[in-house]
């Protein structure tokens, strides 16, 4: 039998430093980590969305009830009605390859979240990628839609994507986009 609670840990955003209005990426837990310029600027999205929808979003573990190791959600807002579960994609430009995998597995992982955990049940899903992304399209954007994700755009402060363009380039790159107003 599937316990219907889930466990959470792991907040890392304060309130001092949610409403602030830059968008210059937060400390990140894992400055050594090999994807420490994905972390932060995955930081800068939430940061971001967090002013766009009104809402405190903060960095969760969350214990999905029949699995054994938590997963982790980009920002979660318990006080938000209705709850609000949100995932950044931090990719600038067009999908290529298996990037879209990184999408489809954030969408699937949001929408088991909101069907096993009664907290969660009501709870709003949002895919937050900066505008100067394409974002999904296609099928990937058929099945957000059909899991109830609402897809949002986000402004980022140019200067950080413009210090991220090199390495990620190196990566295998960012397309930017050219048509969208910072």
């Amino acid at each position: 039998m599937i316990d219907s609670g889930c466990v959470t840990s792991n907040r890392v955003f304060s309130k001092n430093n949610m409403h602030k209005t830059d968008f210059s990426p937060m400390k990140s837990e894992h400055p050594s980590s090999s994807n420490f310029q994905s972390t932060d600027f995955e930081l800068a999205l939430i940061k971001a969305a967090s002013i766009e929808l009104c809402a405190e979003l903060m960095r969760e573990s969350i214990l999905i009830p029949g699995c054994t190791h938590p997963v982790q959600v980009d920002g979660v807002s318990r006080s938000a009605s209705p709850p609000l579960l949100a995932e950044a994609y931090a990719h600038i430009g067009k999908l290529k390859g298996s990037q879209s995998d990184k999408l489809a597995q954030d969408i699937l992982k949001l929408s088991l979240i909101k069907e096993l955990c009664e907290e969660f049940k009501e709870a709003r899903l949002v895919m937050v990628f900066p505008k100067q992304s394409t974002g999904p399209s296609g099928w990937l954007k058929v099945a957000a839609q059909t899991r109830g994700a609402v897809l949002l755009p986000v402004t980022i402060d140019p200067d950080l994507i413009q210090k991220l363009l090199p390495i990620r380039r190196k990566q295998g790159g960012w397309t930017m986009r050219t048509d969208v107003e910072s």
